[in-house]
């Protein structure tokens, strides 16, 4: 492949949405030489074209392997499986290039670190190729429509994906000695200070106080954390922390929602103030990010051609409705919504 083809800019071929299915997006990371660019394919296909497994259907947490992933097929046909990312995007100013479909697409550098991981150690390890979602990629982010779109369904993205992947990043020594201390939590485990430690910065900021993760992570049917080339499932990390962390920070929100949610208009004020101080770049996203966890904003459609004080309106208004009482009225957000132009 020459220089002028390696540099040519990949550009989106827009999503049909000419029928009532949600079109999608997703993500095949070819084979390569370690170093050496990565290259993926990008496939459309609709959401409706995947069911969910019945309860007695093999499914391994544990792993992305051969059980999670099932035959590849180009062309979709007999239900192909695929995994949704649940990442931090990171600088968005420092970013690396690599290859779609043979033109050249940049990412963050914490999405390359993922792909580059996988393809160094799992993908080379493993017959089968998943496909995967990861919205960076998945949606073309430069337009606002399809952005939009996308958003309003990426709740069903999360939900319908045979497993969720949270990835933390690189591997160090403290990531080392947090998921080994993880698998050996117990009630009655005392865990040394150096453990702790490790813990702690392993499993707090970053990932796990960003905004949008608790709604992938709370619509997951199927969890698993990786870190560098290090696994654990959420299903034993939930296990052994729920009692040990604050039910305010986002692994207790996520083991609240995913077990024991019930909600009430205060409930939905509280959880609004709580979700106000979660990190993410646009503050509509308090809005559409929260939308599909909490039903009395369902009718709210993700638009980001309004303005954040129309979006905050929207919700008020829908909230007020769908409650009868007028408690939302004592939220207010982190920011003062803009004026409208």
């Amino acid at each position: 492949m020459d220089l002028e083809t390696r540099n040519e800019r990949y550009v989106y071929e827009a999503l049909s949405y000419e029928t009532h299915h949600h079109p999608i997006r997703l993500l095949k990371v070819l084979q390569g030489e370690k170093g050496s660019r990565i290259c993926c394919e990008l496939f459309h296909t609709h959401l409706t074209t995947f069911e969910k497994p019945s309860e007695d259907s093999d499914s391994d947490s544990d792993s992305l392997g051969l059980a999670a992933f099932g035959e590849y097929n180009d062309d979709f046909e007999g239900d192909p499986r695929y995994t949704a990312l649940s990442y931090v995007w990171g600088d968005h100013t420092d970013t690396v290039a690599i290859q779609v479909c043979g033109k050249e697409l940049s990412v963050t550098r914490n999405l390359f670190k993922f792909l580059e991981c996988h393809r160094d150690t799992f993908l080379r390890n493993r017959s089968t190729e998943p496909l995967f979602w990861i919205d960076a990629i998945c949606i073309d982010q430069s337009n606002i429509g399809e952005r939009s779109r996308q958003v309003e369904c990426m709740a069903e993205v999360y939900e319908k994906a045979q497993n969720v992947l949270i990835w933390l990043g690189e591997e160090n020594e403290d990531t080392s000695i947090a998921f080994e201390t993880a698998r050996k939590w117990n009630g009655d485990y005392q865990a040394t200070k150096r453990e702790r430690q490790a813990c702690s910065k392993t499993f707090e900021g970053g990932w796990w106080d960003r905004l949008w993760v608790v709604q992938e992570a709370v619509h997951a049917r199927s969890l698993l954390m990786r870190c560098g080339t290090l696994e654990l499932s959420w299903e034993s990390f939930d296990e052994r922390f729920e009692l040990t962390v604050s039910p305010f920070s986002n692994i207790g929100m996520i083991v609240i929602y995913r077990q024991y949610f019930q909600e009430n208009s205060s409930v939905a004020t509280a959880l609004l103030k709580h979700f106000g101080r979660r990190k993410c770049y646009d503050p509509r996203d308090i809005i559409f990010a929260t939308r599909s966890i909490l039903p009395a904003l369902v009718s709210v459609v993700p638009d980001y051609s309004l303005c954040i004080a129309d979006v905050f309106t929207s919700a008020t208004r829908a909230i007020i409705s769908h409650y009868k009482d007028l408690n939302v009225l004592c939220y207010r957000s982190r920011k003062a919504p803009s004026r409208c132009k």
